[in-house]
Parts: C-alpha cells; sequence; structure tokens
C-alpha cells in the first residue's frame, strides 16, 4: 500500500506544471561594466524589477562588471542585437549620437535638479531621436550624478582668473575645453594614476565628481577643494532594435516605464552619495562652495569655446540640444 501510495504521489508530481508563462518566457539581457555593489547597478536592478514584474513574456537577466562585454563592447553590441539592453559611460556614444556631449557643457547641469529637467523635457527629446537614428531605442538614463568639484593644490578656486597656469587633469573633452579658455593646461590621465601624481606634483589638480575624491582618498593628497555645478554624469539606457521589434506595444511601454523609474531610483541613490561624499571633502579639504552666480561668472568665460566645441563634434543636433537644455533649465529655475 506504501508503495502505491509513494508511485500515486511521484505521479501526481510529475504532471504538475510550471506556473503559468514561466516555460515561455524569453530571457532579455541587460549588461554594463560596473561592479554589482555599485548604485549604477541597482539602477539596473530597478529596471529589471519593474519590466519584469509588468509583462509576461520577457526577463530581464542583468550581467555587471563586464560579463559580457566592456565598454566598446556595450555600444556594439546593443546596435547588432548581439546585446538586448546596455548601459555605459555618455562619451561612449560620443562617435555615434555626438549631441550627448552636451551634458559635460560647463556649469549647464551640473546638479540633479538641472540635469533631470533636461533628461526629462526637450533635451531628453533630442536624445531620443538621435539615438533612434542611430539604430537604438532610447528609454532612461541611469545616473551617477554631478562632475561637480575641482581638487588642487595651489590655491581656492573662486574665479575665473585662479584657474591661470593651473595643471588639471579632465575627465572628458569639454572639460578640456573650459581649462584651456580659462588659462589653465587640460591633461588627460586615467583615474587610477590620479593620486600618485597629485602626491608627486605631476599636475596641480583634477576635475571630477566627489565620489571619486572619497572612494580613491585624493583628499590625503589635495589640499584644497571648488564644489560647482559643473557637469553632469548620466549614462543612456539603450535597447537593440531586435528586441524592441519584439514587443507589443504594451511592453514597449512597460520598457519605457521601467526605464523612467531606474532613472528616478539611480538619480535619488546617487544624490545621497553626492552629499554625504560632499560633506566627507568639507571636513578633509579647505572648501569653497562656488555660489550660482560665481559658476556662471566662469561659464560666461569659456561659453564660447564650449559651444564651438559643441558645433564643431555635433553639429546643428548638439547646438539644438544645448539650446534645449538651456530652456528646460531655464523652467526649472
Amino acid at each position: 500500500m506504501k508503495r502505491l501510495m509513494l508511485a500515486a504521489a511521484c505521479a501526481a508530481l510529475m504532471t504538475l506544471k510550471p506556473a503559468v508563462g514561466a516555460a515561455e518566457t524569453t530571457e532579455v539581457r541587460l549588461g554594463h561594466n560596473y561592479p554589482a555593489s555599485t548604485h549604477l547597478h541597482r539602477g539596473a536592478e530597478a529596471l529589471a524589477k519593474y519590466f519584469n514584474e509588468h509583462n509576461k513574456r520577457f526577463h530581464v537577466k542583468i550581467f555587471p562588471a563586464g560579463q559580457l562585454y566592456e565598454e566598446k563592447g556595450l555600444v556594439q553590441g546593443v546596435q547588432t542585437g548581439a546585446l538586448d539592453i546596455s548601459f555605459v559611460v555618455s562619451a561612449a556614444w560620443g562617435g555615434t549620437v555626438p549631441s550627448v556631449y552636451v551634458l559635460n557643457f560647463p556649469v549647464l547641469m551640473g546638479t540633479n535638479a538641472t540635469g533631470l529637467a533636461a533628461i526629462n523635457g526637450s533635451f531628453g527629446k533630442d536624445m531620443e531621436q538621435n539615438f533612434q537614428k542611430a539604430g537604438v531605442e532610447l528609454i532612461g538614463w541611469i545616473i551617477y550624478g554631478p562632475d561637480d568639484v575641482i581638487v588642487n593644490n595651489v590655491r581656492p578656486l573662486t574665479q575665473p582668473e585662479h584657474f591661470k597656469g593651473l595643471r588639471l587633469r579632465t575627465t572628458g573633452s569639454l572639460h578640456g575645453v573650459m581649462v584651456e579658455a580659462l588659462g589653465g593646461g587640460p591633461t588627460v590621465m586615467s583615474a587610477s594614476e590620479v593620486y600618485m601624481a597629485l602626491q608627486r606634483g605631476t599636475f596641480d589638480g583634477s576635475v571630477t565628481g566627489v565620489t571619486s575624491v572619497v572612494e580613491r582618498k585624493w583628499y590625503e593628497v589635495a589640499k584644497y577643494a571648488t564644489i560647482l555645478p559643473l557637469s553632469y554624469s548620466a549614462l543612456p539606457i539603450t535597447v537593440s532594435r531586435r528586441l524592441w521589434s519584439k514587443l507589443n506595444d504594451d511592453e514597449k511601454k512597460a520598457l519605457r516605464e521601467a526605464g523612467k523609474f531606474a532613472t528616478q531610483e539611480s538619480a535619488k541613490e546617487a544624490e545621497e552619495i553626492a552629499q554625504q561624499n560632499r560633506e566627507k571633502i568639507r571636513k578633509a579639504l579647505q572648501t569653497v562652495d562656488l555660489t550660482r552666480a560665481q559658476a556662471m561668472e566662469i561659464q560666461k568665460v569659456v561659453y564660447s569655446a564650449a559651444e564651438a566645441y559643441i558645433k564643431k563634434v555635433a553639429g546643428d543636433a548638439g547646438i539644438q540640444a544645448l539650446k534645449d537644455a538651456e530652456t528646460d533649465i531655464k523652467k526649472l529655475q
């Protein structure tokens, strides 16, 4: 009898079916090259959770830390359809969608408030159209946060003339244009080399984000910090046409909403982290916080050179994106 009961139980188990739709779910691969410990990865998790809960046919699986592709591969993979979704530093798209450089326009959108106003406004619509021309869909942004501090070993930087003669490591082409227009000497260097370079006096300082100063302990080898709304680091979330063509209208809407949710969540955490790190910098270095008026004085000096750079690399589309971002930010103010 016991054997018969056991056999019946086994037969019953064998007839159980997976949850409705589980066997038919198609895996969607989302790749990025950041550690799983970062808030950038948590932004990806927010996207995946939202989309997975709002559709029945697809399931997003995340591959962090370059498991699938490194920087260039993340761009090419989503363009060719070898990868379904990716996000990567915006400069990696500069050769294909050069208008993304507007994010780094000096003293334009150097806070989460101004950055999000542009991303959610006309500037964001420009970006959607420009990414579509590049063969992918832009559904949102993973927010790293503002590049809003310059550390150096020479002097506090409160007005344009204070930059003259300084050798500053920059994190992007427009930062280099800005430093040069202010009379300084821009230099390019890997973040991993900055600590030793500051310690040895290879250069005078670095344009960067507050998180880098704290995480890489640059406060140990620098004297001064100037906090200003310099530029914005946001990583475009792109979707391959191959995946997009498989989605119905409701699924496309859900994926776009998932992108917006990831933007909001990553921006919220980025601001919390930035605030904490600004306080740490203020305690560790001689720090000045520039007012909006002081920052605008710097922008006046560099504006023409920065605008010319946008025109050169991105043409009319870049200038349009710049003007739209300025309009978006004026509405906020």
